[in-house]
């Protein structure tokens, strides 16, 4: 009984005092409201789009600088302009499209985007503006889309021929950025348009000449003839030069006229104008294409002469019935 007595006593004595409990929680999430898990769980949520949305602008956008910033923003740096993109009005449709995140957030800089790099344009010199200075070529809606992008400020814009426009733009050499040039960018350049215009001439001639005879990707199609289209890395602004038509005389060996098929500024072709073999196995086709594109640069062909371009209309012959239509295979000229 004595030892029992003991033995009890002992146990007492190492045992706490009371009821507390010394050991930490590890558990904690037990004791959180549903709003604390609501919130957390956003917060994660963000941290993790705005680290998405700098990963999305290192590829699309080497040529500037993006880090997290404060709250709900991250931050793009670039030529001494710092500007911060708040992600909040896209939070919602990022939870909710959680597959598309890159998409969405992509389409959303893009826009964000255009305020910074008219900022950073208004900074360049003007010998930097002059030799970036190029065309884009759009039609009647893609030009109002453009001025709708820049805002009140005007387009420096020229018709070309019926819905089709030259948009004088900036390309940055070191990036794809291409930022239209507006009346309130020439002011702060303090530069005509007509010296811009003239510069992004210049610089397409340059372009032509320092590609040589590399401009041109031939189709040949057996004896019927060949046509051609620009190699990638040409400007399809370069359809506007008189040097272009020589050009391709020259490669062609011929001295005749250029029609042109222009679905896409990245998907010119031409032909010989007076080809009518050619024509006759084409034309069908373009229009073919161009029935199943609403929003094609240009409905109708084009002529491309001495003088200039202009709308060409062509009817192909019909070929008579006993005379079976034979579509020879076409060959690439490098």
């Amino acid at each position: 009984m004595r030892c029992i007595t003991a033995l009890f006593f002992a146990v007492a004595a190492l045992a706490p005092f009371g009821c507390e409990h010394h050991e930490k929680d590890s558990h904690t999430e037990v004791f959180k409201t549903a709003q604390d898990v609501v919130v957390e769980r956003r917060a994660k949520q963000l941290t993790a789009h705005k680290e998405l949305a700098i990963s999305v602008l290192r590829f699309s956008r080497p040529d500037l600088e993006a880090k997290s910033a404060e709250g709900t923003s991250i931050s793009v740096q670039a030529d001494g302009v710092t500007r911060p993109i708040d992600l909040l009005p896209i939070e919602e449709q990022l939870v909710r499209h959680a597959a598309d995140e890159r998409a969405i957030l992509r389409r959303y800089l893009d826009v964000q985007l255009r305020p910074f790099d008219f900022e950073r344009l208004k900074l360049l010199s003007i010998d930097r503006v002059m030799k970036q200075a190029s065309f884009e070529l759009v039609n009647t809606a893609g030009l109002k889309e453009m001025q709708q992008n820049v805002g009140e400020s005007r387009l420096q814009s020229v018709p070309v021929v019926s819905n089709i426009f030259r948009v004088t733009v900036i390309r940055r050499g070191e990036s794809t950025v291409t930022v239209p040039v507006t009346a309130a960018l020439l002011e702060a350049w303090k530069v005509s348009h007509t010296a811009v215009d003239a510069a992004a001439m210049e610089n397409l001639r340059e372009g032509l000449n320092n590609a040589g005879e590399n401009f041109l990707e031939s189709i040949v199609f057996g004896p019927a003839g060949c046509s051609g289209s620009l190699k990638s890395g040409i400007d399809p602004a370069v359809i506007l030069l008189p040097e272009f038509l020589t050009a391709v005389q020259k490669a062609w060996k011929m001295q005749d006229n250029l029609v042109i098929f222009a679905p896409a500024p990245g998907g010119i072709v031409m032909v010989e104008q007076h080809n009518q073999r050619l024509l006759d196995l084409l034309v069908p086709q373009w229009k073919k294409q161009l029935a199943t594109m609403p929003s094609a640069l240009s409905e109708q062909f084009l002529l491309r002469d001495a003088q200039g371009i202009s709308l060409f209309a062509y009817a192909p012959t019909t070929k008579p019935a006993t005379v079976p239509a034979t579509k020879p295979a076409p060959y690439f000229v490098h």
